[in-house]
């Protein structure tokens, strides 16, 4: 049956979308891929898709052009603005505009509070900082071989140190001190009293501030006739590094305060620098514990004086303590060991036990009598700089915390500072002042003080007044020689004179006894201890130290110092003559005369030494004295101090006794004299 009321268009509607759908869809592709080329848009331009990134890498060309453009074009800006000083001025004025009407509430200054302080400081006069100046100086010589280990790595080093090992250095240390109650004093002044215009400085502005920056040091070089030249700062050690760099300005108070923070926590570094570690020498002491040369030669007699008495008491201890035992007992008469004890004549009847009993507690009491003695001159003797060569440990040496203010440094009326000179000159003639830099308290606060004090303002820092100059102090030489007695002759002989050379080297003066007839230079050949020894710091110390003892196995590339030094100085002997001077004698009567040597110095001229008067001067004591303390001289390790070595006990000699003693320190271990008529020249 045929189906009515449905066409053949109807029948097939669906199959016709399709087909055209399809078309359409061919239509386009074909369109896109075949009769057109692909393109993107880049910056508002169609372009191909393979050229897409072309517009961004030539980008990159120009870009990578001028950056390499040795001179580009640079912007144009208002030379006139002072961006730096823009900023400063907005962070330091004030929250509200200086004349205008100020919000309900709001004042015209600024409410501040500190330590419970408050009150309002916008406009108000303050009084300056002025702190006091530091004490007149005291100034000392050192020398002393430095550690090579210690000065490996240390920048600049070479100006001081001589080309090779040893490094002997020459140098001056400058103490001083200063009140820092008066300081506080400076701080709170107050200079038209309360009520008056001017006010204190608020103490929330000079707490914060109140350590010492830095500390400056001024010499002056003594001139040829006598005057004085320019006055010049001493520089930093080299290596140093300052807490508070010099010249450098702070953003504003509270990077001042900052700086102020760090100078207080380094407060050892600021005030007593440390000088550069010592191999061989006396150890660093401050110029007020130098020992003054009179002291040296006094300390030298009484120490040998003391020493005897003491050997003396030990001795006697010695012997009571073995007739105590019966060790020293003896049963015939007349013997000169036996202590001077009453003995009884008999036994008794006991058969000796009881007069045995009163023997034993008589010696006893006089042993605590001799060690009593002997404790009373020990103590003479340490107070003259001597250790007992029986002490097991050594004597604390030179701390610097010694030197830290008990409490808060502002209530203490001494607080001790030095400072450190190396680049001085061999023979010249130097004086030094001294002032101290700390944080001014009105820096960078313009906004809330009156017009007048912003010059004050403006200032980071603030500078003492100079101290006193201190006095002269010579430098000194490496070589001196002294005339030690001379005699004019006889018929057999002509005039001979015998002279002490001295040479510093290895941290000691080093002395040679010559004799000399008219016409002789002062020449003289040095013998040096046993072990001095140039140190490696690329090795380790340990393993290349000497060894002392003839039997010892030295290192491997051990290498030594020589074992003897030449002085030459620039002096002939001329005559010996009789003195024009009188000499008195004992009881006031005249002695007979003396006798003066002429010589010819460096510099052409003739001119006198009268041998009797040599050793009287300062510049002999100190250097006899260090001359002594290097003949017993054990080299030191590097990084370890000094050696453990055996040296005899008080007393006969015997029963030697390990010692902690530093041999680099006459403190610790002084100078001891050598037997009469022998030992480095003599006198």
């Amino acid at each position: 049956m045929k189906l009515k009321g449905i066409s053949f268009y109807e029948a097939h509607f669906e199959k016709v979308l399709v087909g055209i759908m399809l078309v359409v869809f061919l239509t386009v592709l074909v369109y896109q891929f075949v009769l057109q080329t692909n393109q993107v848009t880049v910056d508002g331009r169609a372009m191909p898709l393979g050229r897409a990134f072309e517009p961004a890498t030539a980008a990159a060309e120009r870009l990578l052009a001028e950056m390499d453009n040795p001179s580009p074009a640079l912007p144009e800006v208002d030379a006139t603005e002072d961006l730096a000083e823009g900023f400063r001025s907005r962070l330091n004025d004030g929250v509200w505009p200086t004349g205008s009407e100020a919000p309900s509430g709001v004042g015209n200054g600024i409410e501040t509070s500190w330590f419970g302080e408050t009150g309002e400081v916008a406009g108000n006069l303050f009084a300056a900082f002025e702190p006091p100046a530091p004490a007149k100086p005291l100034v000392a010589v050192y020398r002393a071989a430095l550690d090579p280990y210690a000065l490996a790595d240390v920048e600049g080093i070479e100006a001081i140190l001589p080309e090779e090992q040893p490094f002997d250095t020459l140098w001056l240390s400058v103490q001083t001190s200063f009140d820092g109650t008066a300081l506080q004093a400076a701080f709170e002044r107050d200079p038209d009293g309360p009520g008056g215009e001017v006010q204190p400085l608020r103490s929330d502005w000079w707490r914060p501030k109140a350590s010492v920056l830095s500390v400056e040091v001024e010499r002056e070089l003594r001139q040829a006739d006598g005057s004085w030249g320019g006055a010049t700062i001493v520089a930093s050690l080299p290596g140093d590094e300052p807490v508070v760099p010099r010249d450098e300005t702070p953003a504003n108070w509270r990077a001042l305060d900052d700086l102020s923070f760090a100078a207080g926590r380094a407060e050892d570094l600021v005030l007593r620098p440390p000088f550069f570690p010592v191999l061989e020498g006396p150890a660093w002491v401050p110029p007020s514990e130098v020992p003054e040369p009179g002291d040296l030669a006094s300390n030298e007699q009484q120490i040998r004086v003391l020493e005897r008495r003491l050997a003396s008491i030990e001795r006697d201890i010695t012997r009571r303590s073995e007739a105590s035992t019966g060790g020293g007992r003896q049963t015939g008469g007349g013997d000169a060991g036996r202590p001077d004890v009453g003995r009884p004549s008999d036994a008794g009847p006991s058969g000796g036990s009881g007069s045995d009993d009163t023997r034993r507690s008589a010696i006893e009491r006089q042993i605590e009598r001799l060690e009593e003695q002997a404790d009373a001159v020990r103590e003479q003797l340490q107070e003259l700089g001597w250790q007992d060569d029986q002490a097991d440990e050594l004597a604390p040496a030179f701390d610097p915390s010694d030197w830290r203010p008990e409490g808060d440094p502002l209530s203490s009326e001494e607080i001790a500072l030095w400072a450190h000179d190396p680049f001085v000159e061999e023979g010249a003639a130097y004086r030094y002042r001294v002032r101290l830099v700390y944080a001014n308290p009105l820096f960078g606060r313009q906004a809330t003080l009156a017009d007048e004090l912003d010059p004050l303002a403006n200032e980071a820092f603030v500078r003492s007044s100079w101290s006193e100059w201190s006095d002269t102090v010579s430098a000194g030489w490496s070589e001196y020689f002294f005339v030690e007695r001379a005699s004019r002759g006889n018929d057999f002989s002509g005039p001979t004179a015998r002279a002490e050379l001295y040479r510093f080297f290895y941290g000691y003066w080093r002395v040679a006894s010559v004799s000399l007839a008219p016409g002789d230079r002062f020449v003289g050949e040095i013998d040096l201890p046993e072990g001095l020894q140039v140190w490696d710091p690329d090795a380790t110390a340990s393993a290349q130290a000497w060894q002392p003892g003839d039997d010892a196995e030295q290192p491997a590339g051990l290498e030594l110092m020589p074992e003897t030094l030449m002085v030459e100085a620039d002096a002939w002997l001329l005559d010996v003559i009789t003195s024009p001077f009188q000499q008195d004698g004992l009881l006031g009567a005249t002695a007979a005369a003396g006798v003066d040597v002429l010589l010819r110095g460096p510099d052409g001229m003739v001119s006198r030494r009268i041998p009797d008067r040599e050793k009287s001067r300062p510049v002999y004591r100190v250097i006899r004295a260090s001359a002594l303390a290097g003949q017993e001289q054990i080299p030191s390790i590097p990084g370890q101090g000094p050696r453990r070595i055996e040296r005899p006990g008080p007393g006969d000699g015997r029963n030697p006794v390990p010692s902690d003693i530093d041999p680099r320190d006459p403190r610790f271990n002084p100078p001891r004299p050598p037997p009469d008529g022998g030992g480095g020249g003599g006198g």
